[in-house]
């Protein structure tokens, strides 16, 4: 084997490291059962001993991810409390070039919300490019939560708070945003909080809307939109998702059955939508609480799905793979569990974000926000990938930086098409104003 290496000698070694260059490049030497003590700085061809290594099988190209900004916090705040609680909710294209950012407002009594877009210049620096966004016809709404299109020019905005709640579209023309419609409330049901979760089909034609115990799907037809299914009774409270065609949708009750919680899954068959699977469980879960359901997304086809139940195991949390075959439902992978966190009940599966192809997921644990478990914990994100039937996890735990007391990190994520670029979202930090984080891909 250390013919590989023809310039290193045959001994004993134990040292790891071998320096390349000015790159540093972890390398297990006792493979080679090699002694570099007299190499101290050689130069070696790091793509020559890579692809030495990738022959052998003793080498794979590893993915780990880098900050590339935040915190970041849309500017003109429009509302009534001193607090933001920006990152309540957040969105990225397919791209990962446009990112909508939710705020939730005054932790007491009510406020206005807003939403902010953010896009990526190709130097790679972020800069809002619209907001605070409002949509009109609602007075102090929380207009906080967000769904985008695949290429970010259409946005939903709900609104849970006023009435019944309400949904808004806006559209993007250039760089320009316009409210395209709205207030949007669905019939046949006096559920209120219509807006507390939104999804958004990849072509921004159909919005899939939770409430307090129902699920409305809004279809748009030229600029105008009209109601094409629901209400669909005692499902839909926490959390939904919409595949990017817009034939699948997921919605969770985390609080069902004593807060263990389920899923169901409604499918499309020309206009008409109908219950496909439901109430779905998690298999493997420490109770007695779990809140399965807590969080959910979606692949493109709707036939990979990552569910997260932030009460599993008295708090820790977890996620879960489930997939379909044909139309039946089954749990493939999981409790999914993030490593290296610090605090007692990291509540992992508080937000979940799963890629196009459904091979990479992205989970988030806030640790507590605002009055569950006080509020005081950093919170953090992990990168799992598919590898045949195998999750693994991908590098450490992701924290943005200034971590300063209570940010909540996790409480919503977002992934691009790819897994190239995800946002993260903190609504406590800096005393609960609220930002987000960008991280990117890197090699």
């Amino acid at each position: 084997m250390s013919s590989i290496f023809p310039s290193i000698n045959n001994s004993s070694s134990a040292i790891n490291i071998l320096r390349v260059s000015n790159l540093n490049v972890s390398i297990n030497m006792s493979l080679f059962n090699a002694n570099l003590s007299s190499r101290v700085n050689t130069q070696y061809n790091l793509t020559s001993i890579v692809s030495s290594l990738q022959a052998l099988g003793l080498a794979k190209t590893e993915i780990f991810y880098e900050q590339q900004a935040g915190p970041i916090f849309g500017n003109n705040w429009p509302g009534i409390g001193t607090e933001q609680s920006q990152g309540e909710s957040v969105a990225i294209s397919s791209d990962g070039n446009t990112v909508a950012l939710g705020c939730y407002g005054s932790l007491f009594g009510s406020d206005t919300g807003a939403v902010y877009i953010f896009v990526r210049l190709t130097s790679g620096t972020w800069i809002q490019q619209a907001g605070p966004l409002l949509g009109t016809g609602a007075v102090n709404a929380r207009q906080s939560t967000v769904a985008i299109s695949a290429t970010g020019n259409t946005l939903a905005i709900g609104g849970p708070d006023g009435g019944l709640g309400q949904i808004w579209i806006f559209q993007r023309t250039g760089t320009s945003w316009a409210q395209q419609a709205g207030p949007l409330v669905g019939s046949g049901s006096a559920s209120f909080s219509q807006g507390n979760s939104l999804s958004m089909s990849g072509d921004g034609n159909t919005v899939a809307v939770g409430s307090s115990g129902t699920i409305w799907m809004w279809f748009r037809t030229g600029t105008s939109w009209a109601q094409q299914g629901g209400p669909f009774l005692s499902t839909g409270r926490q959390s939904i998702a919409i595949s990017q065609d817009g034939y699948t949708v997921m919605t969770g009750n985390p609080f069902l059955n004593g807060n263990i919680g389920a899923v169901w899954i409604f499918t499309k068959s020309g206009v008409t939508w109908s219950l496909e699977a439901g109430p779905l469980t998690c298999t493997l879960c420490t109770g007695p609480a779990v809140k399965f359901g807590e969080s959910c997304s979606l692949s493109a086809n709707g036939n990979t799905a990552i569910i997260g139940g932030i009460e599993n195991n008295d708090g820790v949390g977890a996620a879960w793979i489930f997939t379909r075959t044909g139309t039946s439902w089954a749990q493939t992978a999981g409790p999914l569990v993030g490593t290296g966190y610090e605090m007692v009940k990291p509540r992992i599966g508080s937000s979940v974000s799963i890629t196009l192809d459904g091979n990479t997921v992205l989970i988030g644990g806030d640790g507590g926000f605002v009055f569950d478990l006080g509020g005081e914990t950093s919170g953090q994100s992990w990168i799992f990938k598919r590898n045949g039937l195998v999750w693994e996890q991908k590098g450490t735990r992701l924290i943005g930086t200034s971590v300063t007391g209570a940010m909540s990190q996790g409480y919503s994520v977002s992934m691009s098409a790819d897994a190239s670029t995800f946002v993260v979202g903190g609504p406590s930090y800096n005393g609960y104003n609220g930002a987000m984080w960008i991280f990117k891909i890197n090699s």
